[in-house]
């Protein structure tokens, strides 16, 4: 098992030994929208949130479209910070 196996998942489905692995790293996640409906799924994982805004335009995703959160082990699936969304710069 990787770290790379989260992607692709949301926190909350990740197993207990995976989740383990991806505590305190910063995860890209797609912000709620109705017109899109994004399934928060986890789209890069970094150590920094600015090495997941890098990660999630060198994947030519719209980097105002994802949240960046840092994932705490204590309260699965709730980040401890939140950085970045609609309008704010990176």
């Amino acid at each position: 098992m990787t770290i790379a196996d989260a992607l692709g998942h949301a926190p909350e489905e990740l197993s207990l030994p995976l989740r383990e692995m991806v505590t305190g790293l910063w995860v890209g996640l797609e912000m709620y929208d109705p017109h899109r409906l994004p399934l928060r799924k986890i789209a890069v994982i970094a150590k920094t949130p600015g090495e997941c805004f890098e990660s999630l335009q060198a994947k030519g995703l719209d980097v105002s479209h994802f949240e960046v959160i840092q994932l705490a082990f204590s309260n699965p699936g709730m980040g401890l910070k939140v950085c970045g969304g609609a309008g704010t710069p990176f």
